[in-house]
């Protein structure tokens, strides 16, 4: 199992982007997956269902390269800094947004 982010990441990221390939890809996966999943476990504890949570897994996995779709035919962008979801830009939001769900459960629920 703790192999598991590693092997998908380098899975996600065939070819070469941004400075550090694979190991930056790697680490960027990993805080993604440990910020949405603060994110998600907010989401199932607030609800009391697992289904706001999975409707949003869902959802991410969906509109992550939406952003391609606004780019000008043809246009160059980095996979590494942005506009994707998995960039740094979208990296650091997704984290931000899970510290935040964190502090949220531990000041409610005393929890640290």
């Amino acid at each position: 199992v703790c192999r598991l982010p590693v092997k998908e990441a380098r899975l996600l990221s065939r070819r070469p982007a941004g400075p550090g390939y694979p190991w930056t890809g790697i680490a960027m996966f990993c805080l993604i997956c440990v910020g949405l999943g603060a994110v998600l476990s907010w989401l199932r504890l607030k609800t009391d269902s697992f289904w706001p949570a999975a409707l949003a897994h869902g959802f991410f996995n969906g509109a992550a390269g939406t952003p391609l779709l606004f780019l000008a035919p043809g246009a160059s962008y980095s996979p590494f800094v942005g506009p994707l979801a998995t960039g740094i830009a979208g990296c650091a939001f997704i984290l931000l947004w899970g510290l935040w769900c964190w502090r949220d459960l531990c000041r409610n629920n005393n929890v640290n």
